[in-house]
């Protein structure tokens, strides 16, 4: 901090308590304070202007920069934390390709598509319960991840525009309202005895 920016905070604490700056306070701030950042001092200052009826001392404004600069590098680490967190969330969610694939787009139409079957029509107003939206959606991601364990959820043998399976919500190049091959051959080995 310079001694103009010493000068400065003095003149605000002057004004806040509606007092005359005593000869050579300035200088004596600046030597108790002048290590600390400018806008650092100044948000101390301010605090305690906003919490104290009473002239701050340097001390005072020390001790609240302490705990300022304490709470900042908190909540840095904090965030930290949390950013790891995800990024850690992320990179398990989509190490393999199998992984990739099982999650995204298809399976977030699958489970909307339980929602709809359930009777939500949000472009209607109409919403399920908390808990029964929640006990659907638990069990349509426990579907979607059974039915998907052991094939790939976009069909590779298919070039071109795409439309949806209305049982799996898996992109295929059929007529619309058609299922995709794999689901079509898991109903028809489901009905054969």
């Amino acid at each position: 901090m310079t001694p103009d920016e010493t000068l400065a905070l003095v003149r605000i604490v002057a004004v806040a308590h509606d007092r005359e700056i005593p000869n050579g306070l300035a200088e004596v701030w600046y030597a108790t304070l002048g290590d600390l950042p400018f806008g650092l001092t100044r948000q101390a200052i301010v605090e305690l202007l906003q919490s104290s009826p009473y002239v701050p001392r340097p001390a005072d404004i020390r001790e609240r920069a302490r705990l300022i600069t304490n709470h900042q590098h908190r909540a840095a680490a904090k965030q930290q934390q949390l950013d790891a967190r995800q990024q850690r969330a992320i990179t398990a969610a989509t190490t393999t390709p199998a992984a990739a694939g099982r999650t995204g787009a298809n399976m977030v139409r699958h489970v909307l598509g339980r929602l709809t079957d359930a009777g939500q029509d949000t472009t209607k107003g109409k919403y399920l319960g908390k808990d029964r939206a929640k006990t659907i959606v638990e069990a349509a991601i426990d579907e979607w991840l059974d039915r998907t364990a052991n094939r790939p959820t976009t069909p590779t043998q298919y070039s071109g525009p795409t439309t949806a399976c209305p049982n799996c919500y898996a992109p295929h190049d059929q007529p619309a309202g058609t299922w995709c091959p794999p689901c079509a051959n898991q109903a028809t080995s489901e009905r054969t005895p």
